[in-house]
């Protein structure tokens, strides 16, 4: 194709066929990111929003009022030999 209309050496070839299927394949999948945006977009409109999840308190951590929170409300005894703590 470009042999006829000019004389280029063969690496110069391969670099325009490179530069040239790099670009449509960018396209491409630029395309593809784009139609999967719309579909997602789309989905979105359709179904309702997921519910929120609760949060779990656990007993160690529900302070009592007038209390500061991280103090601990009593004296902490050291674990004994073979205990876990």
């Amino acid at each position: 194709l470009l042999a006829g209309t000019r004389r280029l050496a063969g690496g110069h070839a391969a670099a325009l066929i490179f530069l040239f299927l790099t670009a449509l394949l960018c396209l491409a999948t630029s395309l593809l990111s784009l139609q999967m945006w719309r579909r997602e977009v789309a989905q979105k409109h359709r179904e309702p929003p997921p519910a929120r999840a609760r949060h779990v308190s656990f007993k160690d951590e529900v302070v009592p009022p007038g209390r500061p929170p991280g103090r601990p409300r009593g004296r902490v005894l050291p674990a004994e030999e073979g205990e876990k703590p």
